[in-house]
């Protein structure tokens, strides 16, 4: 009686008899090949690794959807989702409250980043640049634009009012409480803003 292996055999190597030695080159054919797919793609695996970049990476996580907690220098921490990627910033959107709220953090500011247990985690592979030239102080330009009300961390402090302008290097925000005065902040000194949605 034909063996089982032998059935298989035949069903994907139509006109070659279960007995035949041919059986046997055809298998060492396919393991071979199997072999050098395994090593192809490991190769392409690697690769992939050593040219992965931060931003390439996060811009990964952003098409996933993943929730991730960013560390930043100081200790801070923020938690989210990624939704976006600009030239110089990665935008994250809190997963509580009513709607959540956008932070727009300086890719300087971050020494890195957690994927949260549940979310696609792999090894960073990701090499492509940003999606787009938009960088933070552009953002800012159009938020001033649309009169929102943010929080700026700047180093240890936090600043809350509305972005009056934007200027090459120096952002100017008036205070929302208190006396109504505007504080100039230096752009690079910025770490990250929290745009403040109405209702």
């Amino acid at each position: 009686m034909e063996s089982n292996e032998n059935i298989e055999r035949r069903r994907y190597t139509p006109g070659v008899a279960a007995d035949d030695p041919l059986y046997d080159l055809l298998d060492e054919e396919a393991a071979a090949t199997r072999r050098a797919a395994r090593v192809r793609e490991r190769w392409l695996r690697r690769a992939a690794e050593e040219s992965a970049t931060f931003a390439g990476t996060l811009l990964d996580l952003a098409e996933a959807g993943a929730a991730v907690t960013i560390h930043l220098q100081g200790g801070q921490r923020r938690g989210g989702r990624v939704v976006g990627l600009g030239a110089d910033f990665v935008a994250l959107r809190a997963v509580y409250g009513a709607g959540g709220e956008d932070r727009w953090i300086r890719l300087a500011a971050i020494t890195r980043v957690r994927v949260e247990p549940g979310s696609a985690s792999v090894a960073a592979e990701g090499d492509r640049p940003a999606p787009t030239e938009v960088d933070l102080l552009g953002v800012l330009a159009d938020a001033a634009a649309d009169a929102a009300s943010v929080v700026l961390s700047v180093g240890d402090e936090t600043l809350s009012g509305r972005i009056v302008a934007v200027g090459t290097d120096v952002i100017s925000i008036r205070s929302d409480d208190g006396p109504r005065s505007i504080t100039y902040v230096s752009a690079t000194s910025l770490c990250e803003v929290v745009v403040l949605r109405s209702g």
